[in-house]
């Protein structure tokens, strides 16, 4: 079944609206490191967005589930879009300071947080089942294609027009994002109450009473106990949660290191690095429109399971590669596994999820995953130039042969921690693979996406 002109709508105006936020983004960082020439300058505007989402997430889900999704999104939009006219006046008056930069991103990333929830948890609600997996496989699309375009265009704006150009080029894709959100009609979710069940010794079903509370009086730390109340009833989701926890924290660890790896091997290239960075983006958007095109993968979990493990061994052999071409080559590989494990993921939780439930998972779950990620971050910079590079100085020829990958001097450090993560992710998808509850999990179950009731026809 194909998705409806309304879906394409509402991904079409999401996706300008992110690439413009990405935008300014890109044109931040380039003010911000030519105001301070520091990288913890940098550091520190990641920190406040990234404790600007962690709070977000922790309240997003009840929002989203108790008022309208189009609202929720519509007001994000407007929110960001005064946040961009503040930083668009500052920047022309020239009165911009770095306080007011680090302000203006601890109070936009909730927004950008909230509306991305309000948009997943849309999805399932105006497409069928069978076309979620194109649902999902147009959402890495947008992740990959804004992070080719919206730095393209900053970077070709900003030389001419400076930060407040790029703004105003953010402030018409928020513009354009509102006209199109405002034609779509978003199927409303009536909230209903689950029943605990439980078997009692005879074999019976035995009902244990209402597992939530009512949505109106819900708290926000209500609906966090209830959304953990939720995943552990079903084995399956919370060893996909603890998997992704796992996986993403590894995968931080290059994360924080891809960048200062390269510039350390190529003496400071900023071709290389960019090269990298196209190669990788180039090879995202390949991989998601072919996903769009062919529907998503059939066995979600085996799919999720094996690109994991593709992606872990392609970050291994980055780590211990030394010329342009290489990185390349498997930069390049290991993100053709990405937009695979991200539809799939998207896919088990979307479908498996009831839809007045999908704001108060979601958010949960990406509580849970993020401050795994956001710690092991910033824990792997610390480590890298305080702990792990003053040791490898200190005893040379430690590492015995296996210098050969890391190499010696400047940069070692962030080659022998790349390593471990990328030998990180491959242990624990092989682990994955292992754990009967995930390997078994290869078909999409009826766990109720249907006990929620959807009034066609209407929006609010």
């Amino acid at each position: 079944m194909s998705m409806s002109a309304s879906f394409l709508r509402l991904w079409f105006g999401q996706t300008v609206s992110i690439c413009g936020t990405k935008m300014t983004q890109f044109a931040m960082a380039l003010w911000l490191f030519s105001e301070t020439g520091l990288a913890s300058a940098l550091a520190l505007l990641f920190a406040a967005g990234a404790v600007g989402t962690l709070v977000a997430q922790s309240f997003a889900g009840l929002l989203v589930d108790r008022y309208s999704r189009k609202l929720v999104m519509i007001t994000c939009d407007i929110g960001s879009t005064v946040t961009s006219f503040v930083l668009l006046y500052l920047a022309v008056s020239g009165t911009l300071q770095l306080w007011h930069l680090f302000f203006l991103v601890a109070m936009s990333s909730p927004l950008s947080t909230l509306q991305s929830i309000a948009y997943r948890a849309t999805v399932a609600t105006m497409l069928p089942k069978s076309s979620l997996g194109r649902g999902a496989s147009l959402a890495t699309l947008t992740h990959y294609g804004t992070n080719i375009v919206a730095p393209a265009f900053a970077a070709a704006i900003y030389p001419f027009y400076g930060l407040q150009g790029v703004i105003v080029a953010d402030i018409v894709s928020f513009a354009l994002a509102m006209m199109l959100i405002v034609t779509v009609n978003v199927p409303r979710v009536k909230p209903m109450k689950d029943r605990l069940v439980t078997t009692t010794a005879n074999g019976s079903e035995a009902s244990t009473g209402v597992s939530e509370s009512d949505p109106e009086d819900r708290t926000w730390i209500d609906n966090m106990r209830e959304g953990f109340s939720y995943i552990r009833k079903y084995p399956q989701l919370r060893a996909l949660l603890v998997f992704q926890m796992a996986f993403m924290s590894f995968h931080e660890i290059t994360n924080a290191l891809w960048q200062p790896l390269l510039m350390a091997r190529s003496d400071n290239d900023p071709v290389v690095v960019a090269s990298v960075a196209m190669a990788s983006g180039v090879t995202g958007v390949l991989a998601s429109l072919w996903l769009s095109a062919y529907g998503g993968p059939r066995r979600p979990i085996r799919a999720y399971l094996f690109a994991s493990l593709g992606a872990g061994t392609a970050k291994t052999l980055f780590g211990a590669s030394s010329t342009a071409l290489q990185w390349q080559a498997t930069q390049a590989a290991s993100s053709i596994n990405f937009p695979i494990r991200a539809s799939a993921y998207n896919m088990v939780w979307m479908a498996q999820v009831p839809h007045h439930r999908q704001g108060q998972v979601f958010g949960l779950t990406g509580l849970c995953v993020n401050v795994c990620m956001y710690l092991c971050f910033l824990g792997t910079a610390l480590a890298a130039d305080y702990v792990v590079q003053p040791w490898l100085d200190a005893h040379p020829g430690i590492l015995g042969p296996l210098h050969h990958a890391t190499g010696t001097g400047a940069g070692a450090a962030f080659a022998l921690l790349y390593i471990v993560g990328g030998l990180g992710m491959a242990c624990v998808s092989l682990v994955g693979l292992r754990s009967r509850l995930l390997r078994d999990h290869t078909e999409l179950e009826e766990t109720g996406s249907d006990s929620s009731v959807l009034v066609e026809g209407q929006s609010r």
